[in-house]
């Protein structure tokens, strides 16, 4: 099942942080094994929310592992699920991993990846149980237009600046390419006292289905600047109502439960949070990749 995050603007909602809150937040509570991915030009903030320029040099050999080497593999024919997972790289054990970006220049990912990228995807839905991808924004590129045709869900990320909005929701582009998707809507980065609420856009706009408002978390941000974003979420996964962190793992919550409604998923048996030994090894193996 693949799970597309995507926004009509660059860089105003969040939608990397989004996608990579919303991975971990499932592969946390959830039996299944994900792949977190993205398809930008090259090593992108997604990469470095897990990992420090040292760490992706000493530990993570982008010539041995990533899409370009997957890609080698779909050119030459020898592309098979039951060893996809070999060139990923393990972000908790069994249940998440990340397929990290090409190392490309912008012409060549277009004449070469454009042509596999399906094939890529296919072959990374028969590995995994669910596949998140965080793609560019806007509708010009043509590996977003495939990925976007052939996700099951589509998570539009949008800010609450009112042109980013009205955009969305007004522009013929987009319902061209999102036709017949479902479509979930994230406003990123949210600000809970600004006029543009998520009522608001329900009203003027007259969208009868939920939105989740996912606000902005100065701790979030600093862990993935900091390369520490699972450790964010493991020392948070007992968060509490009075925490400043409450309301972002809220959010995080409601939109994971949507998205595995929308699979015809029965939560409540595939429910099944990291017990606390598991969460200590997890730790360790932190620990050990920075040290």
């Amino acid at each position: 099942m693949q799970i597309a995050f995507w926004s009509n603007y660059h860089g105003q909602a969040g939608v990397t942080s989004n996608t990579i809150a919303t991975a971990i937040y499932i592969a946390m509570n959830y039996d299944f094994k994900i792949l977190l991915t993205h398809t930008q030009y090259s090593k992108s903030n997604m990469e470095s929310a897990f990992f420090s320029d040292s760490e992706n040099k000493s530990s993570i050999n982008f010539d041995d592992i990533g899409i370009d080497s997957i890609e080698r593999l779909c050119k030459s024919g020898k592309l098979s699920s039951n060893e996809f997972s070999s060139y990923t790289k393990t972000l908790i054990d069994n249940r998440l991993d990340i397929l990290t970006g090409s190392s490309k220049c912008k012409k060549e990912l277009f004449e070469d990846m454009s042509n596999s990228i399906i094939k890529i995807l296919n072959c990374a839905n028969e590995a995994y149980d669910l596949v998140l991808v965080d793609l560019n924004s806007g509708i010009e590129n043509d590996i977003t237009n495939k990925v976007l045709k052939q996700s099951d869900i589509i998570i539009v990320n949008l800010s609450q600046n009112e042109r980013v909005i009205r955009e969305y929701f007004n522009k013929k582009e987009w319902n061209e390419v999102l036709k017949g998707k479902k479509t979930i809507i994230a406003l990123g980065r949210y600000d809970f006292n600004s006029k543009c609420s998520s009522k608001y856009v329900k009203k003027i706009y007259n969208y009868k289905d939920d939105i989740y408002c996912i606000p902005y978390s100065s701790e979030f941000m600093d862990s993935n600047n900091n390369h520490s974003v699972l450790n964010f979420f493991f020392s948070n996964r007992k968060v509490k109502s009075n925490s400043s962190n409450y309301l972002f793992f809220k959010e995080i919550e409601m939109l994971s439960h949507n998205i595995l409604e929308n699979i015809n998923t029965d939560i409540e048996n595939l429910e099944k949070p990291m017990e606390d030994h598991g969460i200590l090894r997890q730790f360790k193996l932190l620990l050990g990749m920075s040290s």
